[in-house]
């Protein structure tokens, strides 16, 4: 295998000198944003966060898995009849609940919406997205969490230990609330 690097440098040797930002940071890569590896420094008079940083935007690939305010969907199938029945909770609360030929619909309280909020942003989420299952299962269910990017499948079956933890508890949450 062969691995080739490219990169790209300015014909103006005083263009390469690294410039601060407006709070005095200086990047080793030349850009006015610091990198992890160079401390933060200000200039003397400045303000220590700048106003327009005072409030940074949340980076898409924190460590929550699940982002705030998304559609969460549950998919319970299988058992011994064939069951099929989904819950989808819409980011205002709003929920429906289908399977069996019946539709229900309803609310989540505020304390329910933060209680759920606080379940998806588990960042175990994000490592348990994928397929759990368990060959040779007969008249068990198989649970499906999508929320956002995050899709997880597993099956009813797996011992307690080898299911996705934080995966069930949003599931047991969604399908206890939506009642």
């Amino acid at each position: 295998m062969l691995l080739l690097l490219v990169g790209c440098a300015s014909a103006d040797p005083e263009s390469s000198a690294p410039t601060p930002n407006p709070s005095g940071q200086v990047a080793t890569d030349g850009s006015a944003t610091p990198t992890a590896s160079v401390p933060a420094t200000r200039l003397p008079g400045t303000p220590a966060t700048p106003p327009s940083q005072a409030s940074p935007a949340p980076k898409p690939s924190g460590s929550r898995a699940v982002p705030a305010g998304v559609r969460i969907e549950v998919t319970r199938s299988g058992g011994f009849a064939g069951l099929a029945e989904t819950v989808v909770v819409e980011p205002n609360g709003q929920w429906a609940r289908d399977g069996s030929g019946a539709r229900s619909t309803g609310w989540l309280t505020a304390t329910e919406r933060s209680r759920l909020t606080a379940l998806l942003s588990d960042p175990r989420l994000g490592r348990e997205a994928g397929d759990h299952l368990r060959e040779g299962c007969a008249d068990t269910y198989r649970w499906t969490l999508a929320a956002g990017s995050v899709k997880v499948t597993y099956d009813e079956c797996l011992p307690p230990g080898d299911r996705p933890a934080a995966t069930v508890a949003v599931v047991t949450y969604v399908i206890e609330t939506a009642a």
